[in-house]
């Protein structure tokens, strides 16, 4: 499974059916000439891996369920993410 999915064949494959950016750069490449995923390449060569530990918890899900809500057109964007950033603030600190 490992070798087929990380194929430059399989990476374009899924690109062509789900519209995602390919992981593989050849795959990007090609897929790089719609306008949106060079931008999501682009916001991506400055991005910064989130720490993978226990206490993000404390952040996704309040931001997952924020973030699906405003992608969905619920709720009021402003206020929101501000509540979102305390609920996540008050889990930091505990």
């Amino acid at each position: 499974m490992t070798n087929y999915l990380t194929s430059e064949a399989a990476q374009d494959s899924m690109y062509k059916a789900g519209g995602r950016p390919p992981a593989l750069k050849s795959s990007f490449e090609k897929a790089a000439s719609d306008p949106v995923v060079a931008a999501f390449g682009k916001i991506g060569a400055t991005g910064v891996p989130m720490p993978a530990i226990p206490e993000m918890s404390a952040v996704w899900a309040d931001w997952g369920a924020t973030e699906l809500a405003l992608i969905k057109g619920q709720g009021n964007p402003a206020a929101d993410w501000a509540k979102m950033a305390a609920s996540i603030k008050a889990k930091i600190a505990g």
